[in-house]
C-alpha cells in the first residue's frame, strides 16, 4: 500500500484539473462521453489506433493498439468504454487488455463505462450480463461508472445520459477536498486513522481509495483485502452493507 503523508494543514487536493492528463478510449460512443466531460478529452476527434478508439471496435482491437502506444507517465486516468461490440462476452481477454493499459499508462486510474444494448446484435442483452462481464474489470481495479449507457434504441447520437456520464466522470476527476490531520477523523470524506497515521482514505463509487507520495491521484484499494477490512472496521459506516458485499466478491 503506498504511504500518503501527514497533511499539517488543510489542503487541497487534484485542485487544479489537467484535462491532457485525463484520456478517454473505446469504440464509437467515446467522442459522445468526451463531449459531456469536462474533465477529459479523447486523443483525436478522428478514430484510429493512434488515438485508441474507433467505431465498431472491441476488446481485442483495442488492446492490440495499447500495445503499440509508448508507455506515457503523465497520463492520470484513463477512461475505458468498449464492450458493446463484444456482446458483452465474459470471455474476452479484459485482464489482458488491463494487462496493456498498466503497461502503457503506468501511474493511470482507470474507470470503466459500461456500455450500450437494446439495439443491433445486442438486442437481447440484458443489464444483469452487462453487470457480470463489467465486474472482470473492477477485479482489475477499475472504477465502475454509473450509469452505463444502457438499453437504447441507437446510441449514436448526444443522448441524454451522455451528460449523466459525463457528470460521474468529472465528479471522479474533481476529487478535490480538504483534508484536517485529526485523531479517527474524517473531513469532507477522507478520512484518517489517528495523528501518526501516514495514510489518508476516501470511498469513491462504494470502493477504498489511497493517496500517497510516490502517486498523485487517488489508486484503488478494491483487490487488497486487508486494508478493505481494516478500514471497514476503523470505519463501519462509510461503505454500505451492499457496496462492502460488492467488493467481497472480488477476492
Amino acid at each position: 500500500m503506498n504511504k500518503i503523508p501527514t497533511f499539517k494543514d488543510f489542503s487541497r487536493l487534484n485542485e487544479s484539473i489537467d484535462p491532457t492528463k485525463n484520456i478517454i478510449i473505446g469504440d464509437s460512443c467515446t467522442p459522445f462521453i468526451a463531449q459531456n466531460t469536462k474533465d477529459a478529452i479523447i486523443l483525436s476527434k478522428t478514430g484510429s489506433e493512434q488515438s485508441l478508439w474507433k467505431s465498431g471496435k472491441g476488446i481485442k482491437w483495442l488492446k492490440d493498439a495499447i500495445d503499440k502506444y509508448p508507455v506515457n507517465n503523465t497520463i492520470k486516468n484513463v477512461i475505458i468504454n468498449i464492450g458493446t461490440n463484444d456482446g458483452f462476452n465474459v470471455a474476452m481477454d479484459v485482464s489482458g487488455l488491463f494487462t496493456s493499459l498498466k503497461r502503457a499508462f503506468p501511474d493511470a486510474n482507470f474507470l470503466a463505462v459500461q456500455g450500450s444494448w437494446g439495439w443491433g446484435n445486442n438486442k437481447n442483452i440484458t443489464a444483469s450480463q452487462v453487470a457480470q462481464f463489467y465486474q472482470k474489470f473492477a477485479k482489475e481495479g477499475a472504477i465502475i461508472m454509473n450509469p452505463p449507457i444502457g438499453s437504447v434504441s441507437d446510441p449514436h447520437s448526444n443522448l441524454p445520459v451522455y451528460a449523466q456520464i459525463g457528470k460521474a466522470i468529472d465528479t471522479i476527476l474533481d476529487g478535490s477536498t480538504e483534508v484536517a490531520n485529526k485523531d479517527n477523523s474524517q473531513e469532507n470524506g477522507v478520512y484518517t486513522t489517528s495523528s501518526t497515521d501516514p495514510y489518508h482514505y476516501k470511498v469513491i463509487n462504494g470502493v477504498w481509495y489511497t493517496k500517497g507520495k510516490t502517486i498523485s491521484d487517488w489508486k484503488s484499494l478494491i483487490n487488497n483485502k486487508k486494508a478493505n477490512d481494516i478500514l471497514d472496521n476503523q470505519f463501519p459506516n462509510a461503505r454500505t452493507k451492499e457496496q462492502k458485499d460488492e467488493n467481497n466478491k472480488l477476492y
